[in-house]
């Protein structure tokens, strides 16, 4: 793994991250030295490939009793971000989640996977609280579908637009390279795992416009799936 490919990457996230404007923030000034520090940050993680982060042998060194459809490599983290590759087998999938407070970027190094994302109408606020109930009901728009593959573009999500998603692993890469990977970094970090919301969508019966992309529906808060189990290893600090 590449120590300068990953120095590159934290010093981008934590210039991006130091400058993210205060929960009502106003300044106009400070959202655009954000905005501008986050697209440095985009530049730098587009340019990201598996062998920069030594792909294979993160793989390889994954055991071969690990029988988790979805394995989390840790490669940093403080209380300000973290950053990680998700590695997935084909037809495994991340559930409905959300990301509450925060900013994430995904690029994907091996494979492809498809994203479905939501953009929350009521106020992310809403959810952010450990005693929320279980089947509160919120209100959405479901965001067109995206396929993703290693040429493809970071995708980034934030408190207000794409901060409810899936991830499904359609393939992987050719030969025995089965399974997809991507790059994820988030912040701020969840700070406990009761932190992570898990949805249930319905009706998309609504549409707001006539090219039916985006759709309202319900999101439906639920216990974490019980057919969603991971592994976590650790390659870093750097």
């Amino acid at each position: 793994m590449s120590n300068s490919v990953i120095k590159n990457l934290l010093t981008k996230s934590f210039q991006a991250f130091k400058l993210r404007p205060m929960e009502g923030e106003t300044s106009e000034t400070i959202q655009a030295a954000f905005i501008s520090e986050l697209t440095h940050l985009q530049e730098a993680v587009r340019a990201v490939n598996a062998e920069d982060l030594s792909l294979d042998d993160t793989v390889k060194s994954i055991p071969k009793s690990n029988q988790q459809p979805v394995t989390f490599v840790d490669i940093f983290e403080n209380s300000m971000m973290t950053m990680m590759v998700i590695i997935m087998k084909p037809g495994s999938r991340i559930p409905l989640h959300d990301h509450p407070n925060m900013y994430g970027m995904i690029k994907v190094l091996a494979g492809q996977i498809r994203v479905q994302s939501y953009t929350l109408l009521d106020e992310p606020g809403k959810i952010m609280d450990h005693h929320t109930p279980k089947n509160t009901v919120l209100s959405a728009l479901r965001m067109p579908e995206t396929v993703l593959s290693k040429v493809s573009s970071p995708v980034t999500l934030s408190p207000e637009i794409r901060n409810v998603h899936e991830i499904e692993c359609i393939c992987g890469e050719s030969g025995d390279k089965n399974y997809a990977a991507f790059l994820d970094i988030l912040s701020p970090p969840y700070p406990d795992a009761d932190s992570c919301h898990y949805f249930r969508a319905e009706d998309h019966s609504q549409r707001t416009d006539g090219s039916g992309e985006l759709r309202k529906c319900r999101l439906v808060q639920i216990e974490c799936p019980k057919d969603y189990f991971t592994a976590c290893s650790s390659v870093g600090p750097f």
